[in-house]
């Protein structure tokens, strides 16, 4: 502050101003992206949630055909998957970072097996999607 005015910057700008206005941005910007995460999750829960209520029905259908051995697991496997529907919808973005984080630090291994499985399907998906796409442009 020279003369009693506020110190400026090459642009005539005060620079607390700027910093102010470029961290109103940061968090802004910051509220919105953790928003669209958390619809994100909303919406892979109700995914998860659709696959649950299939595996479920399945489960029961094999289990009263006389193929308990089948439809005892798919039974199984969409309680997990209702259980992690659940926790899906009922975390936000930042404890669910934080319980993935602390998971890694226990079992790194089963992390990083479960990090190339799921980038393996992925990818599948991904290449059969480009297929599909290639198949009905050329049709």
């Amino acid at each position: 502050m020279e003369d009693g005015k506020p110190t400026q910057d090459r642009n005539g700008e005060q620079p607390g101003r700027v910093s102010t206005a470029i961290s109103g941005l940061g968090d802004l910007a910051h509220r919105q992206v953790n928003d669209q995460l958390t619809a994100q999750l909303g919406r892979a829960a109700d995914s998860i949630e659709r696959i649950r209520g299939i595996l479920a029905r399945t489960g029961k259908e094999l289990g009263g055909a006389g193929l308990r051995s089948i439809g005892e697991p798919l039974g199984q496997a969409s309680g997990v998957l209702g259980g992690l529907a659940g926790y899906l919808r009922e975390s936000d973005l930042d404890s669910l970072l934080s319980d993935v984080e602390r998971f890694a630090r226990r079992q790194p291994a089963v992390f990083l097996g479960g990090c190339f499985a799921l980038g393996f399907i992925l990818a599948r998906v991904v290449k059969t999607s480009g297929k599909v796409a290639a198949a009905e442009v050329g049709t």
